[in-house]
C-alpha cells in the first residue's frame, strides 16, 4: 500500500509540478531550455498568424523593440503576412516560420493559442452589471527560440496569461517576462 502511495505521488508531481507561477496573472505551463544556452547577440522576433492577431503582434513588436533594444542585444521584429499558419496555435509544432524571409541566425517565434474573452458582465439577480475589472482575456503565448543555421530549438515556453488585452497592450510586464525568459534581462 505504501508503494502505491509513493507511485501515485510521483505521478502527481510529474504531471502537475511543471507549472511555474510568475505573478498573479501569468504562469509558465511548459518549458524547455538547452543545457548550453546563453543569450544571443541578436534576436529576430517573428510571428505570422491568420486572423485579427496581426495588428496586435505589430503593436507588441514595437513595445519589444522599445523596451529590449538597449540591453546589449540587437532586437528586430517581423510579422509575416504571407505565412499560411493556423489561426490558433495548439502545440509548439503549430509554430511555423519561413526561412526564406529570414536572414537572422536566432529567431524567437511567437504564437497565440486558446484565447478567450471573459463574460461581458456579472449577473446580480435579473440584472447584468458590466464591470470593467470583470472583462479580461485568457490565452496561451507560445515562445520558441530557434537557431536557424542548425535548426536547433534553444528555448520553448508556453505562458498562460490573463490580461485586459491580448498581449497586454498597455502593460509592459509581458515584455519583461519574455526578456527574462530569454535572458536578455537579468
Amino acid at each position: 500500500m505504501r508503494i502505491i502511495k509513493i507511485i501515485f505521488m510521483l505521478i502527481f508531481l510529474n504531471a502537475f509540478g511543471q507549472e511555474r507561477k510568475i505573478n498573479s496573472t501569468m504562469k509558465v505551463v511548459e518549458e524547455y531550455t538547452i543545457d548550453s544556452y546563453s543569450c544571443p547577440v541578436s534576436i529576430l522576433f517573428y510571428a505570422g498568424q491568420e486572423g485579427e492577431t496581426d495588428n496586435i503582434f505589430k503593436l507588441f513588436f514595437e513595445r519589444i523593440n522599445r523596451k529590449l533594444n538597449n540591453r546589449n542585444v540587437i532586437i528586430e521584429s517581423f510579422f509575416d503576412d504571407d505565412l499560411n499558419s493556423s489561426k490558433e496555435i495548439k502545440t509548439f509544432e503549430d509554430l511555423k516560420y519561413d526561412k526564406s524571409n529570414i536572414e537572422s541566425r536566432y529567431v524567437c517565434i511567437l504564437g497565440l493559442g486558446d484565447y478567450t474573452r471573459s463574460a461581458n458582465g456579472i449577473y446580480k439577480g435579473r440584472n447584468i452589471i458590466i464591470d470593467k475589472d470583470a472583462l479580461y482575456w485568457v490565452y496561451d503565448l507560445y515562445i520558441m527560440l530557434v537557431d536557424t543555421v542548425t535548426d536547433e530549438i534553444m528555448i520553448k515556453r508556453k505562458l498562460n496569461v490573463k490580461g485586459e488585452d491580448l498581449l497586454d497592450k498597455g502593460n509592459n510586464k509581458l515584455v519583461k517576462i519574455i526578456g527574462r525568459e530569454l535572458k536578455i534581462i537579468k
